[in-house]
């Protein structure tokens, strides 16, 4: 099978908070305790991408927009509400690339490692989508010129050793359980046994999967093509994504997001020459990091089964809204630094009327 770390955690809890209450709470609060997982994965997105704009833009008004991209989306406030695997997914994420940063800047002291241990570790018990973060994470480590040679050879049996012994045991299992170390096969061999009734392949509609990608509509209806109708549940989509916003709300958040990703290219382009080859790796990495998502969900859409949801390609979240708060951070050096308070504000404002307006009638009838 496929990680699932996040299940697994949530049993943890829940039998935990069983067996301190000797089992007398009711079956509703056991079942509601399993989604802690979900709600301290989105608390912890919110820690680490304050934790990551600190030590990338050393301001507080581009750290605190950061925060609010990273945080108030409002699928990413959603995914928080519930159990699922993405928003832990999402969560280790931002732990990689915070222990990133903070290894080469504080020339990978032991803090920075164990740290990486545990959110690469993490990373790979969920999906397969985020990998792409666990690839940039053991590649920056070792182009990163600022391990001391005195010491990188302990570091880097400790980081290889700890990772192995923190996640090999669900493979291990796997080989032993399937003869499937990884679960692939497993999975697609489940899923054609018991849910080939109800899957529709993209490729059974379209004729390849870039005219799948791109098209204007939907194999469901009305619904709009496969990548707009991605693009708008990862902003948000409740329920079973029959709960939606008006057009001009996914326009609005696509607008803000698209014009400060091109601020933020610009920007980038503008000081090319101030960064090191680790810092361009880097940059060249989190590009990888964005379209992986993209690229798994396309593939599985067109030959599993045909699946438009945003919360599959949400571990692109960190690259995304880090190139959008750079594009506005150079815009507000500018312009005026109230740029920045405004557009903070007016994110965290419209997410949470959002999720008043849209999700609470469907929780609290």
């Amino acid at each position: 099978m496929e990680p699932y770390l996040p299940s697994m955690l949530a049993v943890l809890v829940m039998k935990t908070i069983g067996t301190w209450f000797s089992f007398k709470v009711a079956i509703g609060s056991l079942l509601l305790s399993a989604r802690m997982v979900s709600v301290l994965s989105a608390v912890g997105i919110m820690i680490f991408s304050y934790k990551i704009g600190s030590r990338i833009f050393n301001k507080l008004t581009p750290t605190l927009l950061f925060v609010a991209f990273s945080s108030f989306l409002p699928q990413i406030i959603f995914l928080g509400a519930y159990l699922n695997n993405d928003i832990f997914s999402i969560f280790s994420t931002y732990m990689i690339f915070y222990f990133l940063i903070r290894g080469q800047q504080t020339r990978w002291d032991w803090c920075s490692c164990v740290g990486l241990i545990i959110s690469v570790s993490a990373c790979i018990l969920t999906y397969y989508s985020a990998y792409a973060f666990v690839l940039m994470a053991v590649m920056i480590y070792f182009i990163d010129h600022k391990v001391t040679e005195k010491d990188y050879l302990i570091k880097t049996v400790t980081i290889v050793g700890g990772v192995f012994t923190l996640s090999a045991w669900f493979f291990i299992r796997n080989y032993a359980h399937f003869g499937d170390f990884l679960g692939i096969k497993t999975t697609a061999e489940y899923y054609e046994k018991f849910g080939a009734n109800v899957a529709h392949p993209g490729g059974q509609y379209f004729n390849n999967i870039i005219e799948m990608i791109f098209s204007n509509h939907s194999i469901f209806g009305p619904d709009p093509g496969w990548l707009v109708m991605t693009i708008k549940s990862a902003i948000g989509m409740f329920g079973f994504m029959e709960v939606r916003f008006a057009n001009k709300i996914y326009l609005l958040y696509f607008l803000i997001l698209i014009i400060g990703c091109i601020l933020g290219l610009n920007s980038l382009i503008r000081h090319r020459n101030n960064f090191t080859v680790t810092q361009k790796f880097m940059f060249l990495f989190l590009t990888f990091c964005l379209a992986l998502p993209f690229a798994l969900s396309a593939y599985a859409s067109y030959f599993r089964d045909y699946q438009a949801q945003g919360r599959y390609v949400l571990s692109a979240l960190l690259p995304v809204m880090l190139l959008a708060t750079e594009g506005y951070r150079w815009l507000a050096s500018k312009t005026h630094q109230i740029l920045l308070y405004l557009l903070t504000g007016g994110w965290v404002l419209l997410g949470l009327y959002l999720i008043k307006t849209y999700l609470f009638p469907i929780l609290i009838p």
